[in-house]
């Protein structure tokens, strides 16, 4: 594309005429140049923002891993703490109910799986201890504490 300008006439150096036509030349030069300087930035762009969208959505399953095999251990540590609290059982008792539960529920989603009971004259604590395997393994810890039942005579 041609574009016909005026020439400036013998004493006149330049002019609005010609101030126009270099003004307008540049800025097809810049124009030109960013037409090509940007090529390719629309893939760069998908590839930044699909990266970014799969990390939100693999933080989002390992939470939802997370919280789920935590949910578990709780589930586990409430069995655990009625059966070691209950009137002449024994910490063995609780420990024995809370991997039963831990097999039952865990699955693969629970390793190095640890079930501790502490049995007081009045308490008891179960401590289960895990990681949570998935995408980020993470540490798992559940403390549950109750009162031990037993059978009080009353005196009048």
């Amino acid at each position: 594309m041609h574009v016909a300008t005026a020439r400036p006439a013998p004493g006149d150096e330049g002019g609005p005429a010609a101030d126009v036509t270099l003004r307008s030349g540049r800025h097809r030069r810049l124009r030109r140049l960013r037409r090509h300087d940007d090529v390719g930035s629309a893939a760069v762009e998908q590839v930044l923002s699909l990266t970014g969208l799969l990390l939100i959505l693999g933080l989002i399953v390992a939470g939802g891993q997370y919280w789920h095999a935590r949910h578990i251990a709780q589930s586990a540590a409430s069995r655990a703490l009625e059966a070691a609290r209950a009137d002449q059982a024994t910490t063995a008792d609780g420990e024995r109910q809370g991997q039963a539960s831990l097999d039952a529920l865990g699955g693969r989603l629970l390793t190095d799986r640890r079930v501790q009971v502490t049995r007081t004259g009045t308490e008891v604590r179960v401590q289960i201890t895990a990681t949570a395997a998935g995408l980020i393994p993470l540490p798992v810890s559940v403390v549950r504490t109750g009162p031990v039942d037993r059978w009080v005579t009353g005196t009048r």
